[in-house]
């Protein structure tokens, strides 16, 4: 095998193995503060050194891992700081966009809107991975018709960021199922074409699922 043919299937490994640490790390299978050695995750994951240190270094990169020259790789903690700051710039951000989108959107972007909608609703009380992973593609197929692709980048992320504390409220308080009219809400603001409605929709919205989380986490976070 060539050395470029080396590198892409490390590469490729590499992303592999970033999926499924950070699904780890989501569901509360790896806990905030454990150690992460990467001779137990090659082990594990049956792979050579370079694409766990490549996982390793995306999740550094994406705020999931905290690592240092001199200090082991741990998973990194969670903050009602870090909450606060997700939910401020998703509402700097999504509001606007849900603004565009509304003004903007198709029959077909609302056809895509509602199965995402129905999609996610199968998954309300069941099982938690599958709901986030499908409310993150509702929330995405809001936005669709104004979505650039950085923008999508960086709401990814904020997108995952916010789903590791929405998934230990849901744990607790089962927020998925309360939060169902309101997301039929933002759908239905989002049909009408009523772009100002569909704004002041959306940061209802966020607000309201930040409030529900900090509430559910209580003494939890720091």
């Amino acid at each position: 095998m060539t050395d470029v043919s080396t590198t892409a299937l490390s590469q490729g490994l590499g992303r592999d193995i970033t999926d499924l640490v950070r699904a780890m790390i989501l569901d509360g299978t790896l806990k905030p503060g454990q150690v992460l050695l990467p001779r137990d995750l090659q082990a594990q994951f049956g792979v050579s050194t370079i694409p766990v240190r490549e996982a390793l270094r995306t999740l550094a990169s994406e705020g999931f891992v905290v690592s240092s020259p001199r200090r082991r790789t741990r998973v990194a903690g969670v903050s009602m700081t870090e909450l606060g700051e997700v939910y401020t710039l998703r509402r700097s951000i999504e509001p606007p966009l849900m603004r565009q989108s509304a003004a903007s959107r198709t029959e077909l972007h609302i056809r895509l809107a509602v199965a995402a909608f129905d999609d996610m609703d199968r998954h309300v009380g069941s099982d938690v991975n599958k709901f986030l992973a499908a409310h993150r593609e509702f929330h995405r197929a809001l936005l669709e018709p104004a979505l650039g692709p950085l923008t999508e980048r960086i709401l990814r992320q904020l997108w995952l960021t916010s789903d590791r504390y929405v998934r230990l409220g849901v744990a607790s308080t089962r927020v998925d199922e309360r939060a169902r009219d309101d997301h039929l809400t933002l759908l239905d603001s989002y049909s009408s074409g009523d772009a100002i409605l569909a704004e002041q929709t959306a940061r209802a919205h966020l607000q309201l699922v930040e409030q529900s989380v900090t509430g559910a986490l209580g003494d939890l976070l720091d």
